[in-house]
């Protein structure tokens, strides 16, 4: 097997050095490589873009369904025409090999073909959080250098609105009614964003409308898709303000081809997919696997637990991933008359699976549901519990592909059994952070491990059980918060002397955070100030004021106490 594992790493361009230390690893050391033999044959990874994932589908079965976006079906021909048209007006609005453009668009048709245009033409895509706020906006856009931005319509006064030395350049503007069936009834909350901005005087160009007249690109770039960017996710970190993780074009072709293996069904896949597409896991779990293997891919806007149900059912999906949260959530709803029998593969991910919701799940509905571990820094998976002939759901598996181990303080090998920090590697793990050579430093390190400030260990078995975080990070709903970002914007209230933010349990999204501060100030001030600057997932879900914050014998706040504090409350 071993033999089998280190000629796969060779083909993909694995390093010598990372082979000969591997081979030294022992059977009582904490470190686990991909195992081959479940795989059956390991898909070749070509040197393109990963635009060409559409376009060889569209050459092989033009007439297969794609997309099936709000009671509308594109096929494959209508997919990879849609993508050279928009290739089109992007080059014509500028855009080139190697142009960052901001994507501020829901989970969409238009968002799946902005992002292969982006592809075709070498360009990067950088998906943003569409509940951004103005200073969280112009962060990104600063930091990711965008030239270019596509939003929603009823984004355009907020990105128009933008300083003008971090507004875009070009802004082009898209509606959520954009490829979508004209007569399809929007559900709960979309009926909000359904209807087209109203406002007048936008000097944005209407995306939709000038790809009818422009001649489509079919030429994918020359793009050197091992160095060269393809993607930019911002990931929430320690250090306050979100980091832009680089991907390359091949990061993610590399993915898709690998995590089809992962979830394999028995029919042709059919995807159901509401997470966001600013999330590195609204593209490989599950849609772009799906993409590779000629399948269905499903786009919601919004998650609506009843459109949620009603879309599973009438469009037979078969493959089901999202948070915890998703899972809770459709409990929660009820699940009497709704069809849930095509579903073949259930996954969550984003944050620990409460076991708990695992049991209720299966009571309800007869399906197991299979989880795994990663980040954005891995591009999404590093490991899954269900690969064929290697299933613990007790764990999170073992690495769909790369290696993996764990390590003390000094970055030395423990034993099996022992807890200490994650370290992956592999060909799929990213560039490092934009702009950040010293984060980068720390988190990527020089012999190709990730240092992942997640704490686990690796069993007799060989599998990742997933202990705690230890990084500072609160998970709300699967999203990454910073409580440092959170922070730095309550001291700016008038009135605070200190604050420290901490995670709270919480029964439907895991945790949310909680604000603690001392200061002649009201906790009604701090709400309203947060509300004004942040995103709704950042905002505290309560402020505590206190005559002073616990702290160490060296002046710094001991948020453990904190944090067992709003354990306590709960």
């Amino acid at each position: 097997m071993w033999n089998d594992t280190v000629r796969l790493m060779r083909g993909l361009g694995y390093p010598e050095a990372w082979l000969e230390e591997a081979a030294e690893y022992g059977d009582e050391d904490a470190y686990v490589a991909f195992d081959p033999s479940w795989v059956g044959e390991f898909p070749e990874i070509p040197e393109q873009t990963v635009d060409q994932l559409v376009r060889r589908q569209a050459e092989k079965s033009p007439n297969s369904p794609a997309l099936r976006y709000l009671g509308r079906t594109l096929s494959y021909a209508d997919f990879e025409d849609l993508i050279g048209r928009a290739a089109g007006v992007l080059r014509a609005q500028g855009v080139g090999k190697g142009d960052v453009v901001a994507v501020m668009v829901p989970t969409s048709a238009m968002h799946w073909v902005v992002f292969f245009a982006l592809a075709r033409l070498g360009a990067v895509h950088c998906g943003v959080n569409v509940m951004y706020r103005a200073d969280e906006l112009s962060y990104q856009l600063a930091d990711a250098g965008a030239n270019a931005i596509v939003c929603l319509d009823h984004f355009l006064p907020l990105v128009e609105g933008l300083p003008p030395e971090v507004r875009p350049t070009h802004v082009l503007s898209t509606t959520l009614g954009d490829l979508a069936d004209p007569t399809f009834q929007p559900y709960g909350s979309l009926h909000d964003w359904w209807k087209p901005h109203g406002g007048t005087g936008s000097s944005a160009t209407p995306l939709l409308e000038a790809m009818r007249s422009v001649e489509p690109i079919r030429e994918s770039s020359d793009a050197d898709v091992r160095t060269e960017l393809g993607q930019i996710v911002y990931t929430s970190g320690t250090t306050g303000r979100p980091k832009g993780v680089m991907q390359t074009h091949y990061n993610m072709i590399h993915n898709a081809l690998t995590h089809t293996l992962a979830m394999v069904t028995t029919t042709t896949p059919v995807t159901y997919s509401p997470m966001p597409m600013f999330h590195t896991g609204g593209f490989f779990v599950y849609s772009l696997p799906v993409f590779a293997r000629g399948g269905v891919v499903v786009p919601r806007p919004l998650f609506d637990p009843s459109d949620a149900l009603a879309c599973i059912t009438e469009e037979r999906v078969n493959v089901l991933f999202g948070p915890p949260t998703l899972f809770a959530a459709l409990l929660a709803h009820g699940l009497d008359g709704y069809d849930l029998a095509g579903i073949e593969i259930c996954a969550t991910g984003a944050a620990p699976v409460p076991k708990d919701l695992a049991r209720r799940w299966k009571a309800a509905t007869g399906l197991v549901m299979r989880s795994g571990w990663g980040m954005s820094e891995l591009n999404s998976l590093g490991t899954y519990n269900a690969l064929p002939g290697r299933t613990d759901l007790n764990t999170v598996g073992v690495p769909v592909v790369g290696e993996m181990r764990v390590v003390n303080v000094s970055r030395d090998v423990v034993g099996r059994d022992e807890v200490g920090e994650i370290e992956f590697r592999g060909m799929q793990v990213s560039r490092g952070y934009l702009g950040k050579p010293d984060e980068t430093a720390i988190t990527f390190q020089p012999d190709g491990w990730v240092r992942t400030g997640d704490a686990g260990l690796i069993n007799r078995n060989g599998f990742l059980e997933y202990v705690d975080r230890i990084k500072d990070l609160i998970i709300v709903s699967g999203y990454n918060v910073a409580p440092a970002e959170i922070e730095a914007v309550i001291r700016a209230v008038p009135g605070v002397t200190e604050v420290a933010v901490v995670g709270e349990p919480h029964e439907y999204k895991g945790e949310v955070p909680v604000a603690y501060v001392s200061g002649d100030v009201t906790e009604r001030a701090v709400l309203d100030f947060c509300q004004q600057k942040l995103s709704k997932i950042k905002v505290p879900a309560r402020v505590q004021v206190m005559e002073e914050l616990p702290k160490s014998s060296m002046g710094k706040v001991m948020k453990g106490r904190l944090g067992q504090h709003a354990r306590d409350v709960r």
